[in-house]
Parts: structure tokens; sequence; C-alpha cells
């Protein structure tokens, strides 16, 4: 269930803003948002390892092997989120986190957990 829950986080971060600085920012800071076509092509990958996360999440109670998924596509989202998290960092104090960002660290985070929990379960 933790796992499920870590993939809904990851799932729902990808709407709000990743970071937050000033009005102009925040329009265009969600991963949906922004006229960039890459921002949508990251988002849609987030989205298909969080989904992922949460199908071999779901699994792992049946399998001890999906549990290994799991650890490895919640590996995957933390990694993109603390790029992200010291991208931001390194920008010299212009912007700070913003929501997204902060659900996108905490589901990522869960999931590492969820995967520990089911290797510990076996």
């Amino acid at each position: 269930m933790i796992g499920l829950g870590a993939a809904l986080l990851v799932i729902v971060s990808t709407f709000f803003p990743m970071i937050s600085g000033n009005e102009m920012v925040e329009e265009l800071s969600s991963l949906w948002n922004g006229a960039d076509e890459d921002n949508s092509t990251v988002a849609t990958i987030i989205l298909v390892l969080a989904g992922l996360m949460g199908l071999f999440s779901f699994l792992s109670n049946k399998k001890h092997l999906f549990s290994i998924g799991t650890l490895v596509m919640s590996a995957l989202l933390m990694l993109i989120s603390m790029k992200w998290s010291r991208d931001i960092g390194d920008s010299a104090g212009m912007f700070s986190y913003g929501m997204g960002l902060i659900l996108f660290l905490v589901g990522s985070g869960l999931g590492l957990v969820s995967s520990i929990l089911g290797f510990m379960k076996k």
C-alpha cells in the first residue's frame, strides 16, 4: 500500500509547480503547462516510471522479484528528483522548491521505503 501511495504522489506532483519564485515562473513551472515539448516528454516518462513503480509494488506481495522492480523504478525517480532539487539549489536563490518537487521527493522516497519493506517481508 505504501508503494501505491508513493506512485500516486509522484503522479500528482507532475501537475503542481516544480519551482516557485515569481508569478511568471509559477505559471509555466508545471510539467504539463510548459510550451516546451521536452517538459511533456519528461512528464510522460515520470508518469510511466511512477505507474511501473505502483504496479511492481502491488505485485511484490505475490513475487519477490517485483520488489526489485519497485526498487529500480523508485531509485530512478529519486535520482531525477535529487537532480532537479540540486539544479534549483544552484540557481543562486532566484527560485525555491515548489509543491510539485516536494511531493515528487516524498513520493520517490516512499517508493524506496516500500521496496525495502517488500524485501524485509519475504
